[in-house]
C-alpha cells in the first residue's frame, strides 16, 4: 500500500485497540476499504520488527473485530494495533452543502 500526501504533518499512528477505537473522536480515522456491517479503517503492528499494514474492522461482531493483515500468505488478528489518523487544517476545509440563493 502506498500513501501520498503533499502534507504528512496532518497524518497520525495512533495506539488503540478493539475496545477504545470507538473513543477516538478529535481525530477523522482513515476508512480503508468496504466490508459489510462494519467500517473499516487502515491499521499497522509490529511483527517481529517488521511493520504490516491491514484493515482495521469495527463497528461489527466481536469474532471478526481487529487489524487483519496478511504475512507470508497467512491471515491474521490482532486486538492491538494503530490506526491511522487524519487532522486537516480547518482553513484547509470546504463546505460543500448547497446554499439555494436568496430570492429577493
Amino acid at each position: 500500500m502506498i500513501l501520498c500526501t503533499e502534507q504528512p504533518e496532518l497524518f497520525e499512528w495512533i495506539k488503540t485497540d478493539n475496545d477504545h477505537i470507538h473513543e477516538i473522536t478529535d481525530k477523522y480515522l482513515v476508512k480503508g476499504g468496504y466490508e459489510p456491517g462494519c467500517t473499516t479503517y487502515i491499521g499497522r503492528v509490529l511483527i517481529r520488527g517488521e511493520l504490516s499494514i491491514g484493515k482495521a474492522l469495527a463497528d461489527n461482531s466481536p469474532q471478526h473485530a481487529g487489524l487483519h493483515v496478511t504475512r507470508n500468505g497467512r491471515g491474521f488478528r490482532f486486538s492491538s494495533f494503530e490506526v491511522l489518523s487524519f487532522s486537516p487544517n480547518p482553513r484547509d476545509l470546504i463546505d460543500v452543502r448547497y446554499k439555494a440563493p436568496k430570492v429577493q
